[in-house]
């Protein structure tokens, strides 16, 4: 019963988070329209989460079996071996940035030459999502530990917030 649990809070989360994500790109497709700078717009916005949900994803192949095997071992190891895989998977979440800056620049770029209303509207957007990546990266780090622990739901709800 435990699994069927887990497995339905895991599922209900990346629902809702499915769910949140659908009404931001209609949200921003209303505003912008259907042009070539709402696609540089969605692809400067989703290179970024993909090697965040990439980093994450193989963090967690990685966390989940080394914590599974420290909770066994005690909670002082497992506080120690988590501290050290997040301490590591940090790396993750700075190459992240970095692949973050680039499409940054390559965005500014593309839409440097489009007329200034739809230029001055995408620029504070892309700052205003820039706390959406650091908190999706700190919660794909997290996310391993929590699920050792039983937590399937509150990584899900951390992303949609």
């Amino acid at each position: 019963m435990k699994f069927q649990s887990a497995l339905l809070r895991l599922f209900g989360s990346n629902v809702l988070l499915t769910v949140a994500n659908l009404g931001r790109d209609v949200s921003v497709a209303t505003m912008f329209g259907a042009a070539t700078k709402s696609d540089v717009f969605f692809l400067a916005i989703s290179i970024p989460v993909f090697f965040s949900m990439a980093n994450g994803t193989a963090f967690r192949s990685v966390a989940v079996p080394a914590l599974g095997r420290a909770v066994a071992a005690g909670e002082g190891i497992f506080a120690a071996v988590a501290q050290r895989l997040i301490l590591i998977n940090t790396f993750g979440i700075l190459a992240v940035a970095g692949v973050l800056g680039v499409t940054a620049l390559i965005a500014w770029a593309a839409i440097r030459g489009a007329p200034q209303s739809t230029t001055s509207a995408m620029i504070p957007l892309l700052i205003a999502i820039l706390p959406m990546y650091v908190m999706a990266s700190v919660v794909e780090a997290i996310q391993g530990p929590l699920q050792v622990r039983g937590h399937f739901l509150a990584p899900g709800l951390l992303r949609l917030g």
